[in-house]
């Protein structure tokens, strides 16, 4: 008996440290996310991060994301998706903020947080000077390069007063990646000036810069081509232009030329990209919509708001409205 009551003390031991040991498992976090970076805009910040290593990701089912401002925790935002690019907007500008991101699973555990590797300065982005003056908010590109989802930015204008652009006296006043894509010239389709002025806003505003033109990106077989190789927030971007005009000019922009166009270019962009030779791969893709006027360029968005899925991909549309003097960006070679 004596040995009987040893070995089930001794049983009740171990059952008593198994519960505990399984207590103590349940009280530790699963993995933390895989944090990167923060690139930071007008008044919002997009984070980005990779799922926790391991089964456990594919539990998740949104993320929540807390800004820190001197190390004090701001209120925090759920994203309910699995999404791990999103853009933390309501922030205050000139203060400077690291974010914290932790997984939420389908029963509503948390895991283990993960802190950003950079703290980023949100604010406005003003324009650089050039030939045209350039109006509203700038900055806006860099923090999609990494999202998988398409975008479309306009309330972008180029105004060229009473002056129209005159080549060569006004070559000067462009900036050199501009000037650069004047003397390569292009493959044909667009006017030169509407990619010369599309290149002028990207660089101007949202700090692009040129890596090669249209005759020089290289290709792993003949189709469809891109415009322009850019440099923008530390990426390769494949950049296209077209231009939304009706004529004779002054004539409302149809729908359906809109529509048209776009699905058009967009097509293109992605065969393009297909095709693009490792050498210069781009992680992302801009059409740059170059607009004869406000109604235009809103008959774009309605159209782009109606397009499949699988035509937008992942491209973002940047409309820009051009004033003034503009006619010889849509009717000139």
């Amino acid at each position: 008996m004596a040995g009987q009551r040893t070995r089930s003390g001794r049983g009740c031991i171990l059952a008593v440290l198994a519960l505990a040991m399984m207590s103590v498992a349940a009280c530790v976090a699963d993995p933390a996310p895989v944090m990167g970076g923060a690139i930071a805009g007008n008044g919002q910040a997009t984070v980005s991060w990779a799922p926790p290593p391991g089964d456990n990701a594919s539990s998740l089912v949104a993320y929540v994301v807390t800004p820190f401002v001197g190390g004090v925790a701001q209120p925090s935002i759920r994203f309910n998706s699995t999404t791990t690019v999103q853009t933390v907007a309501g922030l205050t500008n000139g203060l400077t903020y690291t974010f914290v991101v932790r997984g939420i699973d389908s029963v509503g555990r948390d895991t283990a947080a993960s802190r950003s590797s950079n703290a980023v300065t949100p604010g406005a982005v003003v324009a650089l000077e050039g030939f045209g003056t350039i109006a509203g908010t700038c900055g806006v590109v860099a923090p999609q390069i990494q999202s998988a989802s398409p975008s479309l930015f306009g309330g972008k204008n180029l105004d060229f007063g009473t002056d129209p652009y005159d080549d060569p006296v006004d070559r000067p006043e462009l900036t050199s990646g501009a000037q650069e894509i004047i003397l390569d010239g292009n493959a044909g389709g667009s006017a030169v000036l509407s990619e010369v002025f599309a290149f002028e806003v990207l660089a101007r505003c949202e700090a692009a810069t040129l890596l090669k033109t249209e005759n020089e990106i290289v290709y792993t077989q003949p189709g469809k081509r891109t415009d322009l190789l850019v440099q923008l927030a530390s990426s390769k971007v494949g950049v296209s232009v077209t231009r939304a005009v009706a004529f004779p000019a002054g004539t409302p922009y149809s729908p359906e030329h809109a529509s048209t166009l776009l699905t058009d270019k967009l097509n293109g962009i992605n065969e393009s990209s297909q095709l693009v030779a490792p050498v210069d791969d781009w992680v992302k893709q801009i059409l740059v919509v170059v607009a004869f006027d406000q109604q235009h360029a809103d008959t774009i968005q309605a159209a782009w708001a109606g397009l499949a899925a699988a035509t937008r991909a992942d491209t973002i549309v940047y409309v820009v409205v051009t004033d003034g003097s503009d006619l010889n960006v849509y009717f000139s070679n």
